[in-house]
């Protein structure tokens, strides 16, 4: 580690009034970047301040910093801040406590001999292991915190299905998946074994968007697999022992460290540049919606209690053409999410006549190690904008696409409720600001193992509210690329 990073942990009076010209600091190793986070964390709070202003005048990437827990001047026990992104899912579900629009369930069908009492153990276990799970929402003198609980919470319950047809089993979970939470008493995550007359079972897990995300889902699939198959050959079900048992790495931070570190890190004046780029990037900020071929016209503000789910048609690209579009991508340099991306715009401008075409795009915002094993609420939407023209190749667009995209991941640390507060675009009942449509690629469409006795299988459930009137979801399988178009049904 070089004297100047070394310096500043330990000198209180250094000016933080360097130029931002300077030299950008030297790579460090994983090591080196772990002592520089425990420094800071030791620090008090004002030569936190200090510190953080000599690191970025010096042009050091703060993003490379891995995220460690802050001393705390409230208390060990005090609550904790709301990360950005979870701010604005409060004030959405502040002004309607009764939306389901941002449940995320996911369901493990359970072929075989099920040990119930493990079955418990095993979320009791998660639980203890990520705080976000046992975590509720306050309100203390107007300004919203996290609390969370010292014990396991989670619900639970067992229901009895004498159908067994599938549409019996469907109409089963979308009555549970779609009841609402209650963020200020909890819990945010739900656990409903769906049993049968067979050793056919569905286990509905549900959470909260507030405190997680896709990526967490793969995160509680893998550790699921991990603690149950524990559980059933261990004689103590206590969560620690369990979590040792299946050999879990110990988790060093929790998401309360990750929303005070985002807070102290990423504050307006660090993501200035970022915000300026944005700005830059998205004039003019109000822009006709897409003029997308409804069936149905918007009629204001979404209905997320009672019938504004989303519909799906799905559709799949053969994995000749998959592969082609892969390796088309790669002589331009790029990727196939570049590639489908491109294609998604092309899509929309023939259906649409726009030349202006701006889609919101997920990102993954888990920046060391450390927060890629957490579950929590991590991602960001970032919003691509294309200019698309009949008489541009495809080749050109690609480029272009792939251009802006490597722009944007640099540019992804500002939330995007930053991004509308200051941009402040006219507001439209019923419509996303910034853009209407949203594209995804994910990686690992779906779970199967098996452990004795019982095969696990993750399987569609498609019961999701509609956050946006059009979404692309596409996932690489052995087949090609399987794509989900998920529509908003009160307008197609």
């Amino acid at each position: 580690m070089n004297a100047l990073i070394k310096s500043l942990a330990v000198d209180e009076t250094v000016s933080s009034g360097a130029a931002s010209s300077a030299a950008p600091a030297p790579a460090h190793d994983a090591g080196e970047l772990l002592d520089i986070s425990r420094r800071y964390a030791s620090l008090p709070p004002e030569r936190r301040r200090a510190f953080r202003e000599r690191l970025r005048a010096h042009g050091f990437d703060v993003a490379q910093l891995p995220v460690v827990a802050l001393s705390n001047e409230e208390g060990a026990s005090a609550d904790a801040p709301l990360s950005p992104a979870q701010e604005r899912l409060w004030f959405l579900w502040r002004l309607n406590p009764a939306s389901a629009a941002y449940n995320m369930s996911g369901v493990l069908r359970l072929k075989g001999a099920i040990d119930v009492s493990a079955l418990r153990a095993t979320f009791a276990a998660l639980v203890t292991r990520h705080a976000s799970l046992r975590t509720r929402f306050v309100e203390i003198d107007g300004e919203p915190r996290q609390r969370v609980d010292s014990e396991p919470v989670f619900g639970w319950a067992e229901q009895r299905l004498a159908d067994q047809s599938d549409l019996a089993m469907q109409a089963m979970l979308d009555q549970l998946a779609w009841r609402p939470f209650d963020l200020e008493h909890g819990p945010l995550l739900r656990v409903d074994l769906v049993r049968t007359v067979s050793d056919d079972q569905r286990l509905l897990i549900s959470m909260h968007h507030i405190v997680s995300d896709g990526w967490s889902i793969g995160v509680l699939f893998a550790e699921f697999l991990s603690l149950y198959e524990a559980a059933t050959t261990s004689v103590d079900r206590e969560p620690r022992a369990l979590e040792e048992c299946a050999e879990l790495e110990p988790l060093r931070v929790q998401y309360t460290d990750y929303a005070r570190w985002q807070r102290e890190w990423f504050g307006d004046a660090a993501l200035a540049e970022q915000l300026d780029y944005w700005r830059a990037q998205l004039a003019p900020v109000d822009v006709e919606a897409l003029a997308l071929p409804f069936d149905r016209s918007r009629k204001g503000a979404r209905d997320t209690t009672t019938g504004a789910r989303a519909g799906t048609v799905s559709a799949r690209v053969p994995v000749t053409t998959a592969n082609a579009l892969k390796h088309f991508a790669g002589t331009r340099g790029t990727t196939l999410f570049a590639a489908l991306l491109a294609d998604f715009d092309v899509l929309l401008h023939r259906y649409t006549g726009s030349r202006d075409v701006r889609v919101g795009v997920p990102v993954a915002g888990r920046h060391g190690a450390d927060t890629t094993g957490l579950i929590g609420f991590f991602v960001n939407t970032i919003v691509m904008r294309a200019s698309v023209r009949a008489s541009d190749t495809y080749a050109g667009l690609l480029d272009q696409v792939a251009a802006r995209l490597a722009e944007g991941q640099c540019n992804q640390d500002l939330p995007f409720a930053k991004l509308v507060e200051a941009l402040q675009p006219v507001r439209e009942p019923g419509r996303t600001p910034l853009f209407d449509v949203m594209f995804n690629l994910r990686q690992h469409p779906s779970h199967r193992a098996a452990l004795p006795g019982l095969e696990i299988e993750s399987v569609a459930l498609n019961v999701d509210a509609a956050q946006f009137d059009l979404s692309l979801n596409a996932a690489e399988s052995a087949h090609g690329i399987d794509l989900s178009f998920d529509f908003a049904s009160d307008v197609f």
